[in-house]
């Protein structure tokens, strides 16, 4: 297993940021980044799944509730990916838009008649590009988005996913970690699934040290350590050593875990950063004031 020393530890997120981009800026590394990250909801009036971000509702009444949750927290994220990205150079990393088309289970209840998978594929295929409000961003630095986001494209159309889009699914992520990931990481030597009875949980860890264990499933769905380690595996594949993720305060500690799995275990990646929001309640703007770093020393 890894036998470099790999350091996780919190900072400013201002001065992590800094110092990321100075490296990536003068080396040949390329760094992915998840920025703009936002939800889908259900809009009774139109029947269709909508992004939750401010800008693509004229009319906030119905929905405000949601609105005040979701914040400005795409339209902030994904402006500081661009910004970090622009300070790199365009040609040294892209956006990766990544869309939560899992949580509108919870958070609405849909009409009986309705099938959350055809509403998923309506919106994906309908969406090949990035919503208007984050268009209007790239649009705004004389960009386009071929200079800036991660393209997802896949040799066979899913039922979901056209085979050409800028978007992500995390649904897909699960299946795919489901069907792929989850057998892979289990035949590696060294590592072992451990299932606890009492919540239908699988837990991931070393076998030699059963308290580094990463929660990978619990009752009997794949949670975001899961969603996680599925898209790390694509961008490992892409030949990606470094990447920054701009991050909701609700998603810390399932993805935390999951990337100092891949880092520190699974040596997939030189360094993460994550970037989470800070929670201030009453405060309607997204702020973030710390930042995990988690790479070889």
């Amino acid at each position: 297993m890894n036998s470099k020393t790999v350091v996780v530890r919190t900072g400013s997120a201002e001065e992590l940021l800094a110092a990321k981009a100075a490296a990536i800026a003068t080396s040949n590394e390329r760094l992915s980044i998840l920025a703009g990250h936002f939800l889908l909801i259900y809009q009774h009036e139109s029947r269709k799944l909508l992004p939750l971000i401010r800008g693509e509702f004229s009319d906030m009444d119905t929905e405000e509730p949601l609105l005040i949750l979701a914040r400005d927290f795409p339209e902030m994220t994904f402006t500081k990916g661009l910004d970090l990205l622009l300070s790199i150079g365009e040609n040294k990393g892209r956006i990766l838009l990544l869309v939560d088309d899992e949580s509108v289970r919870f958070l609405q209840k849909l009409p009986d008649e309705v099938k959350l998978s055809e509403l998923r594929r309506a919106f994906f295929h309908q969406s090949l590009g990035p919503p208007l409000s984050l268009s209007r961003e790239i649009a705004q630095r004389h960009l386009s988005p071929l200079d800036v986001l991660e393209p997802n494209s896949i040799r066979r159309a899913s039922s979901i996913l056209p085979s050409n889009s800028w978007l992500f699914s995390e649904h897909i992520l699960r299946v795919r970690f489901r069907r792929k990931i989850r057998k892979k990481l289990s035949e590696m030597e060294g590592f072992r699934f451990r299932e606890d009875p009492l919540t239908t949980s699988l837990f991931f860890e070393r076998t030699e040290n059963t308290d580094s264990s990463c929660l990978v499933e619990g009752g009997g769905e794949e949670t975001c350590s899961g969603t996680a380690l599925a898209l790390m595996d694509i961008l490992r594949a892409r030949a990606y050593r470094h990447f920054v993720w701009f991050l909701p305060s609700g998603c810390k500690e399932s993805v935390t875990r999951a990337v100092v799995l891949a880092v520190r275990e699974l040596e997939w990646f030189s360094s993460a950063l994550l970037v989470y929001e800070t929670a201030i309640p009453g405060e309607a703007n997204t702020q973030f004031r710390e930042a995990l770093l988690v790479g070889e020393a």
